[in-house]
């Protein structure tokens, strides 16, 4: 009996044993297990943090480059608002002489019309914020003429070497590089002081003018559907300047381009213009591009009446 009792209670012994090493297991594993999802689940975190501090970081530098694109766009806005607005200001003042001498020339010659000034408009094939601006479009039944104002003070030489007027100035100036066309201004600085300006090819009045008149050109074709036949011209309006200038300006291709001084250059093209059939514009093409001209922003007047 006791010999019984004793392999029972081995027994029994050896099963709490089995019991506890497999309890140990069980315990161990599910400790593991714990510990590896709690790993993964910090990795996680880790990742997720991560992430959304780049996001943020992301969404921090994209509003920053917004917030800087737009204070470069505002400053970049004022700055051309600015430069224009001395533009028109210094356009307007020396604009009003060249109206008035229009003005007067058609009344004197009887020429009926009406004047354009200030005429501003965003080229066809410009991509940028540049815009063109044209001092003066005469509209008359005759004929459409866009005219440059040159209020230049002192000695201005148009296609004519200074040299061949006074023949000092061949001493004081390098005329070699003087190919047509060009414009040669010595104005006065201070008392003391005189400045010599050279305007050559692209940058004469005659080309200027030409190439303005071009962009009008197709301005209205783009706007209207046509565009009158445009005639050039430039004048030199301020009235105490000495002009030497040939009385026209040919490019290559045979463009003409008068070149006028003051108040009787104008009187004189003005008179030619006055003579031929009144076949450039009939009535109707010619208010259409008054009130064309006038939605631009541009000061119509009619004159000659």
């Amino acid at each position: 009996m006791v010999e019984v009792l004793a392999s029972v209670a081995a027994l029994l012994a050896l099963a709490l044993v089995v019991l506890a090493l497999l309890w140990w297991r069980r315990a161990r594993a599910a400790r593991s297990r714990m510990a590896a999802e709690r790993a993964a689940n910090e990795q996680q975190l880790a990742e997720l943090t991560t992430s959304h501090a780049t996001a943020v970081t992301q969404l921090q530098d994209e509003r920053e480059a917004a917030v800087q694109a737009a204070r470069d766009e505002r400053d970049r806005a004022r700055g051309e608002s600015e430069r224009a607005r001395q533009q028109i200001a210094r356009v307007l003042g020396s604009e009003a002489v060249s109206r008035r001498l229009i003005a007067a020339a058609c009344a004197d010659v009887g020429l009926p019309g009406v004047l354009i000034t200030n005429v501003v408009f965003v080229p066809e094939d410009s991509r940028s914020t540049f815009f063109a601006q044209i001092d003066h479009v005469l509209l008359t039944r005759q004929a459409a003429i866009v005219i440059e104002n040159k209020y230049w003070q002192g000695l201005v030489f148009d296609d004519v070497r200074p040299s061949s007027v006074i023949p000092a100035f061949g001493a004081m100036l390098d005329e070699d590089a003087l190919e047509a066309p060009f414009a040669v201004q010595i104005r006065p600085v201070s008392l003391s002081t005189w400045e010599i300006l050279r305007h050559i090819g692209g940058d004469s009045p005659a080309v200027q003018v030409r190439r303005q008149a071009g962009r009008l050109a197709e301005h209205l074709r783009a706007r209207l559907g046509e565009a009158p036949f445009l005639t050039t011209a430039v004048l030199y309006s301020y009235a105490d300047a000495t002009v030497h200038a040939k009385a026209m300006s040919r490019s290559a291709g045979g463009v003409s381009t008068r070149i006028l001084s003051g108040s009787k250059g104008l009187t004189r093209m003005l008179t030619e213009v006055r003579q031929q059939s009144p076949v450039a514009l009939t009535a109707a093409q010619l208010e259409q591009l008054r009130a064309h001209f006038e939605s631009l922003g541009a000061y119509t007047e009619r004159v000659g009446d």
